[in-house]
């Protein structure tokens, strides 16, 4: 044992040297790694892969002495939780595609754990099909293959040859060039010595055997503050979902295969997107694997790539986005709009800023529309606070949102296995939970409750702020919980959750099983948590005040909707039916929503004043309200641009408010109906909910009935214009507090 270990610090040696010899001697680069296979070609041979391990992506156990010899054989030595790991796959991908098994190339993954929740054969299934890794894995739990060989880096890679002897050592990410070289040259070498052969091997995929589902390992998830309706990272399907309170899917962005392509919602291409951030009338989305943010336009419905790395070269800070997992939004310094996206950039260990415009940041800095750049953290993977942003340091930051009153964003710091805070009004980095004293310590993980740094996390990858009660919530992955952190206290507690990997998500909060949640969001009121359950894939919505807990149901359209109103939308049990949440467009925090009318139904009977009348109904998106929320409905009527027909003023045109069903109370505020005699002055009313007691529908519609007498130029023709305005309402307890909305509808 201590000989092999004698010749593998050799091979290791070795392998730096040829390195640093190629890059000094370029021309002569493919003589020196020939010289050095005809070196180590029967120097060592490395051990049999112990017996009773468990496999992966093969039928049964493979054999280095039988069934890989002559391959070459690239061992890959990772973890599932690495972002170095997770940036070497796609090398790894390449380099199979260009060279299959029976050709003489075979890439097996030893799987490695750090943390101890990654030690399960099942969790790490899950991440081989959630990586879309093709080739064995095999689980060396007790790193008894990682010993063997010397390892002490993920990811670290081994190439052997034919004779399982021990050839070139690669440690980190960022290889991939030297990786191609190394194994075309070994290929080269043996094929001409006749050692290559050229037999298959038993592969058996697990993602051959995924069963289909509505979401696979979703990883992030938002609520919209203005609409309530929630934006889920559909990982796995590399796309993004936008659907409203009751699961109903309100769009669908995204084609649903890995690339990077721009476009309309049905032609845009996302590769694995995390982080979710609602801002105005967007939503932006990091795009993990394509190392980019895309902002998608809702009006427009199209996806657009607006930072990728290649923006504001010139600024030192400036290098390309590596594995963006999380964003948020926050103001800049002096601003009271959201003008900032904070990125959790995993890959680079660092807080970066997108700036949406000119702005003025800390330390009397300036950055000018499209800046991204590092505003925090020095790009060392370690868990270090300093009251200098650019000397702290963070490891693998996955999570991260913004408490707006006190300036402060909070960090799931993932490898470090804490919370970090990072004060937005000057850059200060503090501990909140978790994590060593050492700032060099990432192995100081378990599930621990407690305050501060006694307290204990596992891997957490995402946090939210809830204003109603000043909390920060933590999706404490590796844990399968979501915890609940004071962070003027630092006190840290479990909500939900009993610490066991499961299925299980109705009923009490204490009993409930996760499965490695990666992201969780608050309900516009406080009262509601959002949990992205990645590898259940599923969403959990979490009641704080019932301490409760159920699973989201998402539904799909069951049939297309009309032309007058495309958008992926669940049509609902009866037609015309938009569902409940829903709402294509929005606008910027602190003015109302304009609601534009979409279209209308052919021929509807009017209910109310005019029994009998024809009326055509023009739907809009709905919203959904908390019992007692109060909504203030503002009609704004318009007639073409251009055209040559007004308002008749002594004709009796007339506006009325239809409540249907008994949800709704006027309280007297004001009237229900009432004359239009210009479009300049419309009605605008205030309506409350019932309380819970005395709301008998859950499922309403605010109807407004209108009748129009229009004459064009000189008087030369009359004619009169009736129609319903229908704002469908669902009352639901995650619904909105106080709702403002104009209805805009374009009189033709």
């Amino acid at each position: 044992m201590e000989e092999m270990s004698l010749k593998m610090e050799a091979v290791v040696s070795a392998s730096f040297e040829l390195d640093m010899s190629c890059s000094e001697n370029v021309a002569r680069s493919d003589d020196l790694i020939h010289e050095h296979i005809c070196k180590f070609e029967r120097y060592l041979t490395v051990p049999e892969f112990p017996d009773g391990l468990e496999w992966m992506n093969t039928s049964r156990a493979l054999s280095l002495r039988e069934d890989l010899r002559g391959k070459i054989t690239v061992l890959d030595f990772w973890t599932y939780c690495c972002i170095n790991c997770m940036r070497t796959l796609p090398d790894l991908h390449e380099l199979e595609k260009f060279n299959s098994i029976e050709s003489g190339l075979v890439v097996i993954g030893i799987h490695s754990a750090k943390f101890d929740n990654e030690k399960d054969v099942e969790n790490i299934r899950n991440a081989v099909i959630r990586y879309n890794i093709i080739h064995p894995v095999l689980n060396d739990r007790d790193m008894i293959v990682w010993n063997q060989l010397l390892v002490q880096a993920w990811p670290t890679l081994v190439v052997l040859g034919p004779e399982n002897q021990a050839l070139f050592i690669l440690m980190g990410e960022g290889n991939k060039k030297k990786l191609f070289r190394y194994v075309k040259s070994a290929l080269t070498y043996f094929k001409d010595e006749k050692r290559i052969s050229h037999h298959s091997l038993p592969l058996r995929l697990l993602k051959d055997a995924v069963v289909e589902s509505p979401l696979l390992f979703p990883g992030k998830v938002a609520v919209d503050r203005s609409s309530g309706v929630i934006a889920i990272a559909d990982t796995g399907h590399n796309r993004v979902l936008v659907v409203n309170s009751s699961g109903e899917v309100v769009h669908c962005i995204g084609r649903g295969r890995r690339g990077l392509e721009d476009g309309s919602f049905e032609a845009a291409l996302f590769h694995a997107p995390q982080g979710v951030c609602w801002l105005a009338e967007f939503l932006y989305v990091a795009d993990t694997e394509n190392h980019c943010i895309r902002k998608i336009d809702f009006q427009s419905r199209t996806v657009d790539t607006i930072a990728d790395g290649d923006v504001d070269s010139r600024d030192r800070h400036v290098r390309p986005l590596k594995s963006p997992w999380d964003i948020s939004a926050t103001c800049s310094p002096g601003s009271s709009t959201e003008d900032v996206l904070l990125i959790a950039m995993a890959g680079a260990h660092q807080i970066w800023a997108l700036f949406l415009r000119d702005a003025k940041w800390w330390r009397n800095s300036s950055y000018g529309e499209g800046s991204c750049v590092s505003i925090a953290g020095s790009g060392a993977e370690e868990n270090r606070n300093n009251c200098y942003a650019n000397r702290a340091a963070f490891a693998q930051p996955s999570g991260v949102c913004v408490d707006g009153g006190r300036h402060l964003a909070y960090v799931a710091d993932s490898e470090s296995s804490s919370v970090r805070c990072l004060a937005l009004d000057g850059g200060a980095v503090t501990g909140v939970v978790g994590g060593a004293k050492d700032p060099c310590d990432l192995f100081a993980f378990d599930d621990i409750d407690a305050v501060g740094v006694n307290a204990r996390l596992q891997h957490p990858l995402g946090v939210a702020f809830n204003h109603a009660d000043n909390m920060v919530y933590v999706a404490d992955s590796y844990n399968h919980k979501i915890k609940r952190v004071d962070p003027d206290t630092k006190r840290c507690s479990t909500l939900a959750g009993n610490g066991s990997r499961g299925r299980g998500g109705a009923g009490d909060m204490a009993e409930a099983s996760f499965n490695e949640p990666g992201g969780v969001s608050v309900s516009p009121c406080g009262t509601h948590l959002y949990v992205a359950d990645t590898n259940n894939n599923a969403i959990k919505v979490i009641n704080l005040e019932e301490k409760s807990i159920k699973q989201l149901s998402i539904t799909f359209p069951k049939a297309a909707v009309s032309d007058s109103h495309k958008s992926d939308v669940a049509v609902g049990s009866r037609p015309g039916h938009v569902p409940p949440g829903s709402r294509p467009g929005r606008v910027p925090p602190g003015s109302r929503p304009e609601h534009v009318s979409p279209g209308s139904r052919p021929e509807h009977v009017s209910p109310g004043s005019h029994p009998g009348r024809i009326s055509p109904v023009h739907v809009f998106p709905s919203v959904a309200l908390t019992p007692g929320a109060k909504l203030t409905v503002e009609l704004d009527l318009r007639l073409p641009a251009g055209g040559m027909a007004q308002l008749t003023p002594d004709s009796p045109s007339t506006w009325q408010f239809l409540l249907r069903g008994s949800s709704f109370d006027s309280r007297g505020e004001e009237a229900l109906r009432g004359r239009l005699t210009s479009l300049h002055a419309m009605p605008r009313v205030t309506l409350h909910v019932a309380d819970v007691s005395s709301a008998s529908d859950t499922d309403v519609d605010v109807d407004v009935d209108c009748s129009l007498y229009l004459c064009e130029a000189q008087a030369t023709v009359c004619y009169m214009k009736s129609f319903v305005l229908r704002l469908p309402v669902v009352v639901t307890a995650d619904g909105l507090c106080d709702e403002e909305i104009k209805l805009t509808h374009v009189v033709s």
